[in-house]
């Protein structure tokens, strides 16, 4: 995989603030840089004052484009073998064994102004080349235990186990084991527990550090020290005065450079999970199923990226100022804050719980007497996130940020699909709902304009028509009434992009053929 992009109208920081620092000429009295070298380098004085008042000659003198370029190589090996290895009273004992082999490598070359950190909100030496190779062998078996016994129509138990060795870091061992009960045809119980291991990506391992700006509240300014109970205390250990300001006035907010990027030093994740739940088919009606199960999972030495407000408070609201957080935040002479770090680390655990449940019925209106031709079906998929908590700290309790009911982790999201199909015609309605949520759990509802992010539903509707056995034509209308995503910055970056529709209304058409 390799990527090429370009970056316009970028900013050489030293030249910008170069053309900014104009004087007269003394001989003409004319604008121009007060600095020789820089007039020398073709430096024209800056006019930033009204609509295009910056000549062309003064913009070419600090604009650049940056090139960048991206290059990711996966490398992989394996062998398995399947089968069934002898047979026992209730079925054949099934297993699965093999070897894996994976190699990645991710190069990525940065345009050379950037590496030197010349430009605008880009960290010097972002360059970089990294690597990870990992060998695995795994084992996998089900046994049937009881098959066709009073109160036993099904009983069967499974097992697996994985060992890998990562350049990275280590050794590590994940496995697995379940069973499942059906005490009569139509009802199967199931339970599972798990230990995974997941070693950190390349992306975590070596991304380049960024640096950025964002506008935050100082929770030690004179209108928010006293909204916390060890705030005040912490704030003056950290060497803030008593009645301290801050650099944009009592109440406002002000603007912190932020930088973040990978971490060579990370671990591995390890988590623990269990599941419970049950399948139901009622023989009256063999078309219809419902699934609920209940979910559990711990994540010790979890990798996440830290939330900057967070950061910057937990600092001053731990017990003391001895903590994870205040070592990534830096305070000038002056008590203004001049850096946040909120680079990937593995944080203390992470755990969460919740409930999904999936219910689909396919509707055959001849089996019910009926005569109407065609198909129909009907489908909900709906999940709710009972928890999800984030202790950056194992030894600290006030280290514990609250994730369930933010706006990338809203507490319930659900799709209700309705098709139709008969002959070589089918009809589509998938219809997505996402609960409302908050933009921080861990803050005020006074920290933002808009701090609650309302609920959402979309739809999506699409019309497939099969001509013959090996054509078929299909035409789809995401997001059918334009709804656009709830009025905050946060929803429409990064990864929420899947989440709520940035995009609007928009026309998908397409075909397949086969030969």
């Amino acid at each position: 995989y390799k990527l090429t992009s370009r970056e316009t109208n970028q900013r050489i920081t030293s030249r910008f603030f170069e053309a900014l620092d104009a004087i007269s000429d003394p001989l003409t009295g004319n604008p121009v840089c007060r600095s020789e070298s820089a007039r020398a380098a073709g430096c024209q004085p800056l006019n930033i004052l009204g609509m295009n008042a910056a000549s062309d000659a003064a913009l070419a003198y600090f604009r650049t484009d940056r090139t960048l370029r991206v290059t990711n190589t996966q490398t992989l090996a394996g062998a398995q073998l399947t089968g069934k290895l002898f047979d026992l009273p209730a079925g054949a004992l099934a297993s699965a064994i093999g070897v894996e082999y994976r190699r990645d490598t991710r190069s990525y070359k940065d345009d050379p102004l950037a590496e030197l950190g010349l430009l605008s909100d880009k960290a010097a030496g972002t360059s970089l080349t990294g690597e990870d190779s990992v060998s695995e062998a795994f084992l996998e078996v089900v046994v049937p235990l009881l098959r066709d016994k009073p109160l036993v129509h099904d009983l069967s138990v499974e097992g697996a186990v994985r060992v890998s060795d990562y350049d990275s870091i280590g050794s590590t061992t994940a496995w697995k084991y379940g069973g499942s009960w059906s005490p009569v045809k139509s009802l199967r119980l199931r339970a599972t527990a798990s230990r995974s291991v997941r070693a950190p990506n390349l992306y975590e391992l070596f991304a380049p550090r960024q640096i950025s700006q964002i506008n935050i509240y100082d929770p030690c300014e004179l209108s928010q020290i006293n909204t916390a109970p060890n705030r005040a205390t912490n704030c003056h250990a950290l060497g803030v005065p008593v009645g301290w300001e801050g650099p944009a006035g009592v109440g406002e907010l002000a603007i912190f450079n932020t930088v973040g990027g990978g971490n060579r030093q990370l671990d591995p994740e390890t988590s623990d999970a269990w599941t419970v739940g049950f399948v139901f088919t009622p023989e009256a009606l063999p078309a219809l199923s419902i699934a609920i199960d209940y979910w559990n999972i711990e994540i010790e030495d979890a990798v996440q990226p830290l939330d900057v407000t967070a950061i910057v408070e937990k600092c001053v609201d731990s017990a003391t100022i001895d903590n994870v957080f205040c070592p990534r935040v830096t305070r000038g002479a002056d008590s203004t804050i001049d850096l946040v770090d909120y680079s990937i680390i593995n944080v203390g655990k992470l755990s969460t719980d919740g409930v999904d449940v999936q219910v689909a019925y396919v509707f055959d209106p001849a089996f019910h007497g009926l005569d109407i031709p065609g198909r129909f079906t009907v489908a909900l998929n709906a999940s709710y996130l009972r928890s999800l908590e984030e202790l950056i700290d194992s030894s600290d309790p006030a280290s514990l940020l609250l994730r369930r009911g933010e706006y990338n982790t809203p507490a319930w999201r659900g799709t209700l699909s309705l098709g139709y199909q008969h002959r070589g015609m089918s009809v589509d309605l998938d219809t997505r709902v996402i609960g409302k949520a908050r933009i921080d759990m861990n803050s005020t509802l006074e920290t933002y304009d808009r701090p609650r992010v309302p609920e959402r539903i979309y739809n999506d509707l699409a019309l497939g028509y099969a001509i013959g056995t090996g054509y078929n034509l299909r035409l789809a209308v995401n997001n059918l009434f334009d709804v656009e995503p709830p009025q905050n910055p946060y929803t429409y970056l990064g990864a929420n992009g899947a989440l709520y529709d940035s995009i609007g209304r928009y026309f998908v058409l397409g075909g397949t053929a086969r030969f």
